[in-house]
């Protein structure tokens, strides 16, 4: 006996229920770009800045418990240089000089405060500033959204200390 429902309706069903799973998958806010394996070469006139994004204690949590969807656009000196997802790292070179950093309020995608940062850059050194979070307890009323966040950090931190964890990361 022959199944007519799986006929090309069915597989058209199919395709379109593959697709809105991928596109669901997009928005899980997990860095899947290339992963982290080594410094930038320093150049004589910029500094380098690295933004990494850990959750839970962990590059990507393994726990559900730990996670969040939630993710941040960052600002250097008003300009967006791009999303800072779970297990990911950002790389920035800038002018010596002031340097204004943000977490943009991006209400569907991160519910937290905006976090900002000063920093007085100097020509070739690297920067590295450390986000951390968990789920937990912070709603964003703006959206009505389900993304709670607790224990979130946004610091500076030294290069000893950011090397181990940007071995884990990949950028977005």
């Amino acid at each position: 006996m022959k199944l007519q429902w799986f006929g090309a309706t069915a597989r058209k069903f199919l395709l379109l229920c593959l697709l809105g799973t991928c596109a669901l998958l997009q928005g899980c806010a997990i860095a899947m770009g290339n992963k982290f394996t080594e410094m930038q070469p320093q150049e004589p006139d910029f500094a380098h800045i690295y933004f990494l994004r850990i959750e839970g204690g962990k590059t990507i949590s393994d726990s559900r418990r730990d996670r969040t969807g939630a993710f941040p656009d960052i600002s250097v000196n008003g300009q967006n240089v791009g999303s800072l997802k779970r297990g990911g790292y950002l790389f920035v070179k800038v002018p010596p000089g002031q340097i204004s950093i943000k977490t943009l309020d991006t209400p569907t995608w991160w519910p937290a405060p905006m976090l900002s940062r000063e920093l007085k850059a100097e020509k070739r050194t690297r920067y590295f500033y450390l986000l951390s979070s968990s789920d937990g307890g912070l709603v964003n009323p703006k959206a009505g959204s389900g993304n709670w966040i607790v224990n979130l950090s946004f610091e500076r931190i030294s290069e000893a200390e950011a090397v181990p964890i940007l071995k884990g990361l990949q950028l977005p």
